[in-house]
């Protein structure tokens, strides 16, 4: 009896250590999207502030037309980038599955 309770203690005590193991990699990615998040709506505010500097300086409709037209060019700069950034964090992902299989593989 007193093997078996010194045995569950050993394995629940690797078993947390791997759950904190897990929490300080979930916090890690936390304060990475945080970080990104927080740097994309900087980039959204800045692009804001200069279409808003841009429309309150137009003098007549063709001022207006310009400033609407960097406006879309603008969104479309940030839309490519996001789409830049999400197709890097797919490539990451594939790798990391990608990994993990061979570790299994190797296991095998």
């Amino acid at each position: 009896m007193k093997l078996l309770g010194i045995v569950i203690a050993i394995v629940g005590m690797g078993l947390s250590h791997g759950a904190f193991a897990e929490g300080d990699k979930h916090e890690d990615n936390f304060e990475k999207m945080k970080a990104n998040a927080t740097e994309m709506i900087g980039k959204r505010i800045k692009m804001l502030q200069e279409n808003q500097s841009c429309i309150q300086a137009a003098t007549n409709r063709d001022g207006l037309r310009k400033c609407h037209e960097a406006i879309k060019e603008d969104r479309k700069e940030l839309r490519s980038e996001l789409m830049e950034k999400r197709e890097e964090r797919l490539k990451e992902r594939e790798e990391k599955i990608k990994a993990r299989k061979e570790k299994m593989e190797e296991k095998k």
